[in-house]
């Protein structure tokens, strides 16, 4: 997958309102004022709306024909449209300041697909065009694509084909030409973020990074779906494509770029699309039901840390426990008990150890950190240094270390739930989900406008407090009757109970709640604020023993990175073996 370039990304330097206020202040027109109409549209939120730009960057009139447009009628879509001035037959270009233009919807038939624009509209516009070009509102490139009288050559053809099938990046280029070295047989195929993006716009299918990781497997898949069509359809020569197979048959070889799925892609008698048409669902159907599965293998790296042995802050004798601080000089012997000199707080982990000791009258196991600062230590002279670490750091009773390593996010299966070991918090052991919430289409679609909701501050149409009541039902059935009830400090009885608090809530306290509470099934740290329905404001954190013993189920799962292999360690076992890595 190649990434958007940075002249892909949508840059705002300065807000659009502030923009349009300057170049607006030595615009003098009795008839409007501008900056009326600027302000109130800002305020209700249209400014952010591609129609209210061009409206303003054309100051209020049709670019095909000069005449006012009324701005109550501005978002009907029976008499206004925006269009592409180089046709999206032959490029993907959306940039709002170079290719887009709001015009009268019979203007726009009319024109289709065709380039330059037609010489009348030059003609009576140009004056128009000059004026605003003079007054900053629209850029160079935009009136020299309108003035243009020359029509798109061959090349310019190929550049635009090249620009969705061709990378130019030299870093995306260096990978692909050392998998071609690694895999000689095989052809590397550039897929870009930019039409995978379109394509999930097109067929509505949502990206959201909140509910569970499946994106990362839904975004490579659409790659292959994606790239497939383009290669397939122009191959790896756009030139070849254009001077060969188009102009030789443009019938069979017809493409639009702004609707690449909306006709079969074959060739050589290799099929990478088929078109919806008449009862024949075509391979849309397929993708759908790809993506809807709950089954992409997710794995995350377990590592041993190195690097910064402590913060900084040094701590009293008064404060600094001996298992918990390091002495602030440990070339000293003299100066090593922290009980008597302070030390420094806060040791950095670098992984952990299963140790089995004696605790009153019986033996227990617990899992133990190994600070950071006594990895090189244990490197160079084995297990007999943490063996000292556990008896006159830890003071534990007759250790015995069962597994010498287990790293940092390894994944461990405790008392049925999945989780990710990271850390240690005094006794007790930090620790992440490790388990993707499943929902269907619908909700999916529900969640990625709750998230554009907390980027925006904007409330879809399609949110409601109907819906958002149905939802808190969901999550409150997940918490309670799925695998999530088995998670440490589960939540599901506290949402049952605060389902009346949640009801009396305005709309967006309901989906800022909603918010939160998705929090709790993220992959990751795992709490929630949730106030706003009389919990805390970490509700859910996920803390447990380090007693492995007091568990009833305790399993350390080492897996392969594809997840497609996995080893499974039982450390209730009584079978372990010791000093295992």
């Amino acid at each position: 997958e190649m990434t958007r370039r940075h002249d892909e990304k949508p840059q705002r330097s300065i807000p659009r309102k502030q923009k349009f206020i300057d170049l607006y202040k030595s615009i003098k027109d009795e008839e409007i004022d501008w900056k009326d109409i600027i302000n109130k549209s800002d305020e209700n939120g249209k400014l952010n709306t591609k129609k209210m730009y061009l409206y303003l960057t054309q100051k209020g009139r049709c670019m095909y024909t000069g005449e006012r447009i009324e701005l109550s009628d501005l978002f009907n879509k029976n008499l206004y449209d925006i269009d592409h001035i180089y046709p999206r037959h032959f490029v993907k270009d959306d940039n709002i300041d170079n290719n887009l233009v709001l015009v009268k919807k019979e203007k726009n038939n009319h024109k289709s697909d065709t380039f330059p624009i037609e010489q009348s509209i030059q003609f009576s516009c140009q004056p128009m065009w000059k004026a605003l070009l003079e007054q900053k509102l629209i850029t160079k490139e935009k009136y020299d694509r309108l003035t243009s009288r020359q029509a798109l050559t061959d090349e310019q053809k190929i550049g635009f084909i090249a620009r969705q099938v061709v990378e130019t990046s030299q870093g995306t280029k260096g990978i692909g030409e050392i998998l071609k070295n690694v895999i000689p047989q095989v052809d590397i195929v550039y897929s870009k973020a930019s039409n995978v993006s379109d394509f999930r716009h097109i067929y509505k299918i949502s990206k959201s990074r909140l509910i569970n990781d499946f994106h990362h497997a839904h975004d490579a898949y659409l790659n292959i779906v994606v790239g497939n069509v383009y290669d397939t359809k122009f191959t790896q020569n756009p030139r070849n494509f254009i001077e060969k197979d188009y102009h030789f048959n443009e019938k069979d070889n017809h493409y639009n770029l702004s609707k690449m799925y909306e006709w079969d892609v074959c060739r050589n008698g290799k099929t990478a699309w088929v078109a919806e048409k008449d009862n024949h669902h075509g391979t849309i159907s397929i993708v759908k039901k790809t993506l809807s599965k709950s089954t992409p293998m997710m794995t995350r790296m377990s590592f041993e840390k190195a690097g910064q042995l402590t913060e900084a802050t040094i701590v009293s004798k008064k404060e600094a426990k001996k298992e918990n601080y390091i002495p602030v000089k440990t070339s000293d012997a003299k100066l090593n008990d922290v009980t008597k000199y302070g030390g420094k707080t806060s040791i950095a982990s670098s992984y952990f150890i299963l140790v089995e000791h004696q605790k009153g009258k019986k033996k227990i196991r617990t899992l133990e950190i190994v600070p950071v600062y006594l990895k090189d230590k244990v490197k160079r002279n084995g297990i007999k240094v943490l063996q000292d670490y556990c008896e006159l750091t830890l003071n534990l009773v007759k250790p015995v270390i069962l597994l010498s390593k287990i790293a940092l996010q390894s994944l461990i299966k405790y008392n049925g739930y999945y989780l990710h070991i990271t850390g240690k918090t005094e006794n007790r052991l930090s620790v992440r989900n490790a388990v993707n919430l499943v929902l269907d289409s619908f909700w999916i679609n529900y969640v990625h406008k709750i998230e554009k909701y907390i980027e925006t501050k904007r409330i879809d149409k399609e949110l409601s407090i109907e819906k958002n009541i149905e939802f808190y039902d969901i999550l409150t059935d997940k918490h309670l009757n799925t695998i999530y009830a088995k998670r440490p400090n589960p939540v599901g009885i506290k949402l049952q109970k605060a389902k009346e608090k949640f009801i009396l809530l305005n709309s967006e306290e309901q989906l800022q709640t909603l918010y939160q509470i998705l929090k709790l099934t993220e992959i990751g740290l795992n709490a929630a604020n949730l106030k706003s329905i009389g919990e805390s404001t970490n509700t859910g954190k996920m803390l447990i023993s380090k007693v492995v013993t007091n568990a009833n189920q305790f399993i350390l799962i080492h897996q392969s990175v594809t997840g497609i292999y996995e080893r499974q360690i039982d450390l209730l076992s009584d079978d372990l073996a010791h000093c295992s890595d």
